[in-house]
C-alpha cells in the first residue's frame, strides 16, 4: 500500500490577514470565528449602504417593480414613469451591460432610449 502525502498550501485570511497552511483546496478562512466575523461584516456594511438610501429609492423601485410584475422587462416614456410618481433622477449604482453604461436601482436596470425608460431585471 502506498501512501501519498498532501499538499500544503499556503492561503491568507481575508477576514485578519494572516498566513496559514492547510491541505484542503476549498479552504478561505484561518476558522470558523473568522468565516463568521467577515461575513458579519460583509453584510453590514451591505446594510449600512441600504439605510442610507432616502425613502424616495424605495417609492420610485416600488413603482417600478409594480409595473415590472414577472415581465423580465417593461418599457415606456419618461412622461409615463414621472406621471406615476417615479424620480428618475435616484440609482443605487451604474454598471456596464452590453457595452452600455447603465444605471441601476437596487436589483433593477434603468435603460434610457430617447424619450423612453426600459425597466430591466438584473
Amino acid at each position: 500500500m502506498m501512501l501519498t502525502m498532501k499538499r500544503t498550501r499556503r492561503k491568507t485570511c481575508p477576514c485578519c490577514g494572516e498566513v496559514f497552511e492547510t491541505t484542503r483546496k476549498d479552504k478561505v478562512y484561518l476558522d470558523a470565528t473568522h468565516q463568521k466575523h467577515h461575513n458579519n461584516a460583509v453584510q453590514n456594511r451591505k446594510r449600512d449602504k441600504n439605510l442610507s438610501l432616502t425613502k424616495e429609492h424605495t417609492k420610485t423601485y416600488q413603482i417600478f417593480r409594480k409595473l415590472l410584475r414577472n415581465n423580465s422587462d417593461i418599457t415606456r416614456s419618461v412622461d409615463f414613469w414621472e406621471g406615476k410618481g417615479a424620480d428618475l433622477s435616484l440609482f443605487t449604482g451604474a454598471e456596464m451591460i452590453d457595452g452600455e453604461q447603465t444605471f441601476l436601482l437596487f436589483d433593477l436596470a434603468l435603460i434610457l432610449n430617447d424619450n423612453f425608460l426600459t425597466i430591466k431585471q438584473l
